[in-house]
C-alpha cells in the first residue's frame, strides 16, 4: 500500500479536510489512528496541522517499525505509538490516551470491507475513545456487487457429482455450503449464493445482503417480494474448514478425474489390493468402482469423517477400509496379510504449503516397500518440479523498497520486508526467456506422471503464452 500513490494521496486529502474542519471549530485537534502500520497516516495528520496523534498498532514488530519511522521523521513529540488492540486502549491521566480524540483515522478494511473487524473497532472507538462531535476518515464506504456466471468458480463452492464408468458418485448433502469470500486483499471478492439459480434477461431480481461483525453473505430474491433474511452460513461437514477452494476445484475437475480413472484402469487387476495415500481423495472410491478386490486408504490428517460421509452417501461403507495409522507403522496384519498390488495417491496432503511438500508420498512409498508386491504398480510413477519466470504488474511491489512515501522516510519498513538472505544451498541451471521484460520472481508447480502417457499438472495446463492477460 505504500506504493499506492493514488490511495495515499486521497487519504492525505481526506485527513487535511477533517483536520481543517475541527480547527475551524476552534478546537485542539487530537487524532486517533487505529491500525497505524507504518505510522504514515499519523504523520500525514500532524503535517496537516493536528496537535497530537495516538497511533494504535497491535502487531509488535509493526509497532516497533512505526516507532522508528516516527522518530526518523521527527514526529516523536507529536505521535505516540500504542502497541495494543484498540479495544484495550484506555483514556485518562494514567491511561494510554490522556484525552479523547476528535479525529478518527483508520485503515482496517479488507476485500469485503469488514473482515478485519472494522465494525467492532469503530463501535468501541466511538463509545470509549472519541468525542461526541468527531470527524472520521474514511466516514463512509460503498460495496458494489454484480451477478456472475462461472462454471470454474462454482466448482470451487462444493463437491459435485462425478461420473465413473457410467456410475454416478454423489456427494453427501452436508458437503453443500454457501459462504465464500475472496482470495486477495483489495481485489474482487466472490460470494457463492446458497443455490444455483436460472435467470433470464430482463427479469427483476433483488440481492439481499446480511452481515455480522466480520463477514457478509448474500441471497438472491425474485421480483419485489421480500423474503426472510437467510441465516448465517455455517459449515457442518468441515470440508470447507479443511480444504481450500482450489481443492474443491481439483475434485470437481472432470479432465483431472478422467486422467486418474484412466491410469487406475490400466494398472488394476481383478485380485488387486489397493492402498491410497492422500488426504480426502476420491481415488479409493474410483478404484472400488473400477472393480478392485480390496481398497484401503490412509488418513494422515483429521479427514476420516469426510471420507465416511462420501462412502455412506454412495452405499460404500465397509467396502473401502479406512486406516488411521502412520505409513511407517503399518504392518502386514493391518492389511490382512496380503501384499499391496497398487499404491496410489494424487498426491494431496492438507498440510502441504509448498508444491514439493506432496512428495511426502515418496516417503510413504519407501516406508511401505516391504508390503508391496514385487510387481506392484505405483501411481504416480514419478513427479517433476517445474518453474517459469514471471513479470507482475503490481504484485512485485510488496517486496520492493519504498524509500519515501508522500514525503515521509519509511526506510525502516523497507528493512523489515527485505527479501530473505541467500540460503547456503544453491544450484545452477539455464532458463530460456520467451520475451524481454523484468523478472520479478518464479512460479513453481509439480507435475505427477501417472503412467507413461498420462500426466496431471498442479500448475499450468497448457503452453506458456507470451503474455497472460490477468491481474496479479
Amino acid at each position: 500500500m505504500l506504493h499506492d500513490h493514488d490511495r495515499n494521496k486521497k487519504y492525505y486529502e481526506g485527513i487535511r479536510a477533517a483536520v481543517a474542519r475541527v480547527k475551524a471549530r476552534g478546537e485542539r485537534v487530537v487524532v486517533l489512528d487505529i491500525g497505524t502500520g507504518t505510522g504514515l497516516l499519523s504523520m500525514m495528520a500532524i503535517t496537516a496541522g493536528a496537535d497530537f496523534c495516538y497511533a494504535v498498532e497491535v502487531f509488535k514488530p509493526m509497532a516497533e517499525a512505526a516507532q522508528c519511522i516516527v522518530e526518523k521523521n521527527g514526529f516523536s513529540d507529536k505521535i505516540k505509538i500504542i502497541n495494543k488492540h484498540s479495544t484495550d486502549v484506555t483514556v485518562g491521566p494514567d491511561g494510554d490516551m490522556q484525552v479523547k480524540a476528535n479525529v478518527l483515522i483508520t485503515e482496517l478494511f479488507d476485500t469485503e470491507l469488514i473482515g478485519e473487524g472494522a465494525l467492532p473497532s469503530y463501535e468501541h472507538a466511538h463509545q470509549n475513545l472519541m468525542q461526541e462531535r468527531c470527524e472520521a476518515v474514511p466516514h463512509r464506504a460503498t460495496v458494489y456487487a454484480r451477478l456472475v456466471e462461472s462454471e470454474l468458480l462454482w466448482s470451487w463452492a462444493q463437491l459435485q457429482p462425478v461420473e465413473v464408468e457410467g456410475a454416478r458418485l454423489v456427494p453427501p448433502p452436508a458437503f453443500f455450503w454457501s459462504k465464500s469470500k475472496s482470495i486477495n486483499r483489495r481485489s474482487l471478492s466472490v460470494y457463492f449464493l446458497p443455490v444455483e439459480s436460472q435467470v433470464t434477461e430482463g427479469e427483476e431480481l433483488s440481492l439481499m445482503v446480511c452481515h455480522d461483525d466480520y463477514s457478509l453473505w448474500y441471497s438472491l430474491q425474485r421480483g419485489s417480494q421480500t423474503e426472510a433474511p437467510p441465516s448465517r452460513p455455517c459449515c457442518t461437514c468441515q470440508a470447507h474448514l479443511v480444504w481450500t477452494r482450489p481443492r474443491f476445484g481439483e475434485l470437481n475437475d472432470r479432465r483431472r478425474t478422467e486422467s486418474y480413472v484412466s491410469a487406475l484402469r490400466s494398472v488394476l487387476r481383478e485380485d488387486g489390493v489397493c492402498l491410497s495415500v492422500s488426504d480426502g481423495s476420491l481415488l479409493p472410491v474410483f478404484a472400488h468402482m473400477l472393480g478392485a478386490k480390496k481398497v484401503r486408504r490412509f488418513h494422515l490428517t483429521d479427514t476420516v469423517h469426510l471420507s465416511l460421509q462420501v462412502l455412506e452417501a454412495n452405499s460404500m461403507k465397509g467396502r473401502v477400509e479406512l486406516l488411521e495409522i502412520r505409513p511407517e507403522q503399518l504392518t502386514s496384519n493391518d492389511v490382512g496379510g496380503e501384499q499391496i498390488s497398487v499404491l496410489m495417491g494424487e498426491p494431496y496432503f492438507s498440510t502441504s504449503l509448498l508444491p514439493w511438500h506432496s512428495l511426502f508420498f515418496w516417503y510413504c512409498r519407501t516406508a511401505l516397500a516391504g508390503l508391496l508386491r514385487p510387481d506392484a504398480s505405483i501411481l504416480p510413477r514419478s513427479a517433476s518440479l517445474h518453474m517459469v519466470a514471471v513479470e507482475f504488474q503490481d504484485l512485485w511491489r510488496i517486496r520492493a523498497p519504498c524509500g519515501t512515501c508522500e514525503g515521509f522516510d519509511v526506510t525502516p519498513m523497507d528493512e523489515m520486508v527485505q527479501c530473505l538472505p541467500q540460503q547456503p544451498i544453491s544450484s545452477q541451471g539455464l532458463l530460456s526467456f520467451i520475451r524481454e521484460g523484468r523478472c520479478h520472481g518464479v512460479a513453481l508447480w509439480m507435475e505427477y506422471h501417472l503412467t507413461d502417457d498420462i500426466t496431471v499438472s498442479a500448475g499450468l495446463n497448457g503452453p506458456i503464452n507470451e503474455q497472460v492477460s490477468a491481474s496479479d
